[in-house]
């Protein structure tokens, strides 16, 4: 991985149905090889490598993967409602949320604008959001591989306590089949349009391989 963003780092892993078929002209069916189910979330050790705090990839049971990555040292909530940003504390008046919309705004800056997917009340910041706009937003955006359309990207940011996660998500597509991972979008986005994105794979416990004739990609189950 070389173009990744300074602190969203990319990869994505597949799963998806595998089609087999029968011998017509057999008497003796063949057993159809079912895919293995990766569908959870998938911490990748390259990803504290990149300069963030950790992340890894989310596999939906459809077919399509988010990226996330561990912001938690550059950013995250306090218990009393002010926001760490990079070692300074903002205090909540910098802060307007009600449960469900969120902005930080500081000196008549829009730094960040983010919905809350499911509302609570005014003090609880826990949760998942939809980030839609705002200079921290932009930022990211802006950092994604150079391969990437970055205005077409769907960004999510959670908050658990002190720990806070920025989600690219259905950034790519994956399948499985026999022994190969097929990656769609995963070359365009880390910048290189001609990158393999096929691999073979080995899955042994919560430990998930995708090697190829450039690089090995190294999953640990998470969740």
């Amino acid at each position: 991985m070389k173009k990744l963003a300074s602190f969203l780092v990319v990869c994505t892993v597949a799963v998806a149905s595998l089609a087999s078929c029968g011998d017509s002209n057999s008497k003796k069916d063949k057993e159809e090889k079912k895919a293995p189910d990766v569908s959870g979330k998938w911490a990748m050790a390259e990803m504290s490598e990149s300069g963030a705090d950790g992340g890894g990839i989310i596999f939906d049971k459809n077919g399509k993967g988010s990226i996330y990555v561990d912001v938690s040292s550059m950013l995250y909530m306090q218990e009393d409602g002010s926001m760490n940003l990079s070692g300074m504390t903002l205090d909540g008046e910098y802060i307007d949320y009600d449960g469900t919309n969120f902005k930080l705004n500081i000196s008549g800056q829009d730094m960040l604008t983010m919905t809350k997917y499911e509302p609570t009340d005014a003090t609880d910041f826990n949760g998942k959001y939809k980030m839609e706009g705002g200079m921290l937003s932009e930022e990211i955006q802006n950092n994604l591989s150079s391969g990437s359309d970055s205005s077409n990207v769907n960004l999510d940011l959670s908050f658990d306590g002190q720990k806070t996660e920025v989600i690219v998500t259905d950034i790519l597509t994956y399948s499985i089949k026999d022994d190969k991972f097929t990656l769609d979008g995963y070359g365009k986005f880390i910048g290189e349009d001609d990158a393999n994105s096929e691999f073979t794979y080995t899955l042994e416990g919560d430990k998930l391989t995708l090697t190829n004739d450039s690089e090995t990609i190294e999953l640990t189950k998470a969740e």
